[in-house]
């Protein structure tokens, strides 16, 4: 193999790939990029089994030929290298790896190809055109909401569904839910796409880099994805992931919406998340937990920790219907403040024992949905 590419468009399609590469020692090659030269490009491809990327460059092919390299120290030397151009090489022997950029020269240690496990294809399935800003946006916002622990895989997971000319995201721990509504022209089926729903639990972590390689190019070019019976696969640009669905079923997440609440509040976001995190500061030992009250007009926010202290602060909203005093966990707050950029919520409230519905001010289509914390 005898190559030649741009040094940044190669550092770019090693960031998506290095990702999806294996951490564990026992099988090697799964921690590698698979390298294919041919035809005028070079293409990337890594996976853990689970999940795979696969991305292409251009470049000038003087002898075809793949290798597969560490892929962490391949992209952290790509990206440090100098020069607008990279050479690669592979020596006469088939292991040696010779990377060459500016006044640089390094030999890497690599492995033939035919050890690298072939990446999964979706061949029947559900495919929907999107700009990429809207799928990015859809997936910050949902994503935090997932389990951290896989005690239930389907709750570390976002649920993906289509109907109706809408793609629904859902996600949720089972103390918290966040739902995301993204119009859509339609979807078009593929092969046996007709012997299953479009309906899919993606893993947190394929939805993560899916958002990454979403905001890596302009967010209204128009990306692919698609869902399949066991597989969902996300094209954008020059790159493709693929990965594997979290098998089981997703909890009747409807059961948890209501509407026409009698209170109402309308926060600045900005205000919010300050107050929440300064608040939120006297809680040391277990999960910070924050009150709010409404009382004659004024929204305070409380916490008292008997061990640090008590505070308080006004915020500014506007707040009507009925009075409440309501406390969650601080953190469910401040990461649903976080995933964006609008500049005012709104709390809607029934009885302050129930969950309570947080919504982004005239987006209909976006809501989050908390369980109160019982404070004894």
């Amino acid at each position: 193999m005898i190559v030649t590419c741009a040094r940044e468009r190669l550092a770019t399609a090693l960031a998506l790939a290095e990702r999806a590469a294996a951490t564990g020692e026992n099988l090697p090659v799964l921690g590698g990029v698979r390298l294919h030269a041919a035809g005028g490009r070079l293409e990337l491809a890594a996976t853990d089994l689970e999940m795979s990327v696969s991305a292409g460059v251009e470049a000038l092919v003087e002898e075809p030929g793949e290798r597969v390299v560490d892929a962490r120290l391949f992209s952290a030397l790509v990206r440090r290298l100098q020069g607008q151009d990279v050479g690669l090489r592979s020596g006469a022997d088939g292991q040696v790896f010779e990377v060459r950029a500016g006044g640089s020269r390094f030999s890497l240690v690599s492995m033939a190809a035919d050890e690298f496990p072939e990446l999964p294809q979706l061949a029947d399935g559900w495919r929907v055109q999107l700009p990429a800003g809207d799928l990015a946006r859809a997936i910050t916002q949902c994503r935090f909401a997932s389990a951290v622990s896989d005690q239930r895989p389907v709750l570390s997971g976002v649920l993906l569904e289509s109907e109706e000319g809408l793609l629904r995201l859902v996600a949720t721990d089972s103390s918290r839910l966040a739902y995301r509504e993204i119009p859509i022209a339609g979807l078009t089926p593929f092969g046996n796409a007709g012997l299953f729903s479009p309906r899919a639990i993606l893993p947190a972590r394929a939805l993560e880099e899916m958002r990454r390689m979403c905001a890596s190019v302009d967010p209204d070019i128009a990306v692919s994805l698609s869902l399949g019976e066991r597989l969902a696969e996300l094209e954008v640009t020059t790159a493709r992931l693929t990965t594997r669905l979290i098998e089981g079923n997703f909890p009747p997440y409807r059961q948890v919406f209501l509407d026409d609440l009698p209170s109402r509040v309308r926060f600045r976001r900005p205000s919010l998340l300050d107050a929440v995190q300064r608040v939120a500061l006297l809680s040391r030992r277990g999960p910070a937990v924050v009150q709010i009250s409404v009382e004659e007009g004024q929204v305070l926010l409380r916490s008292a920790v008997a061990d640090s202290g008590e505070g308080e602060e006004r915020v500014e909203a506007y707040a009507e219907g009925p009075g409440f005093t309501v406390a969650y966990q601080a953190r469910f707050l401040e990461e649903f403040l976080k995933a964006f950029d609008e500049e005012e919520v709104e709390l809607e409230l029934g009885d302050p024992a129930r969950q309570g519905t947080f919504r982004i001010a005239g987006d209909p289509g976006y809501r989050y949905i908390v369980m109160p914390w019982r404070t004894g």
